[in-house]
């Protein structure tokens, strides 16, 4: 993503973070342009990643409703799932020419606290039917060859090897209930260890520093005092042929 890449994941993936870091950038950019990260922790890995997915999922639509069209913030309103050196996060990033960066902090905060708390009373049959058609995306088929080879060649660049994984996720995703997914969302955004980054970048360099904030005028200065991320990497898998999905596809696995 060209707006958040140099503001966003240097400072994110390959370093621990503390909890509620703020750092500000002074670049210059033709807007104001907050962008807030969840880095997550437990449970375990395979179940992380498919309650991530099922977060993407559901909260797409209500946060570009509430922040684009009502709130009307800024032209540009994302949330996005992460998955980069087996660190997954949940980032939000907002592009706005009418609003400080402070302001939509604040709305993008308020708003994750609202969602937070309306996925208790969320009916039952509407949970399904997200779960069902979550579950239908991951499970869609390759396109064409080019994603079969990206999938299958980001599996060996990771050193995971889980050629498998949507099947796997979305087995998962399946067997998530209403109640662990809620609790999973308060424990990532409210929790008491939740922990998140957030980023500022302001049209120039003379704009007050919001409270808590740090100015970072050099990143890789600022980074090398945090402690190093260091990904896993699992061993070859023993070699098998090319068998067809299981579930009668014509996406094919390794």
């Amino acid at each position: 993503n060209p707006r958040t890449t140099p503001t966003c994941l240097p400072l994110l993936l390959r370093r621990r973070i503390p909890a509620r870091a703020r750092p500000t950038s002074v670049r210059p950019s033709p807007s104001p342009l907050p962008s807030v990260c969840h880095p997550l922790r437990s449970p375990p890995p395979r179940r992380r990643s498919a309650l991530l997915s099922l977060l993407d999922h559901i909260m797409d639509e209500p946060l570009f409703d509430t922040l684009r069209t009502k709130r009307q913030l800024g032209y540009s309103v994302r949330g996005s799932s992460r998955n980069t050196l087996q660190m997954l996060g949940y980032v939000i990033t907002v592009v706005s020419a009418t609003h400080s960066p402070t302001e939509i902090e604040e709305a993008v905060l308020a708003f994750l606290e609202t969602f937070t708390a309306g996925l208790t009373s969320m009916p039952a049959a509407e949970y399904k039917r997200n779960v069902e058609a979550a579950v239908a995306n991951k499970l869609q088929d390759d396109h064409n060859m080019l994603e079969e080879a990206d999938r299958y060649f980001s599996e060996v660049a990771t050193f995971q090897y889980c050629f498998q994984r949507a099947e796997e996720e979305a087995e998962e995703m399946s067997a998530i209930t209403r109640t662990e997914f809620a609790s999973f969302v308060h424990d990532v955004f409210m929790g008491a260890d939740a922990r998140s980054l957030h980023v500022h970048v302001h049209k120039g360099a003379d704009e007050a520093l919001p409270q808590g904030a740090v100015r970072v005028s050099d990143v890789n200065s600022f980074k090398s005092g945090l402690p190093t991320h260091h990904p896993q990497h699992k061993p070859l898998p023993p070699l098998a042929t090319t068998t067809p999905a299981a579930r009668g596809s014509s996406r094919r696995r390794v």
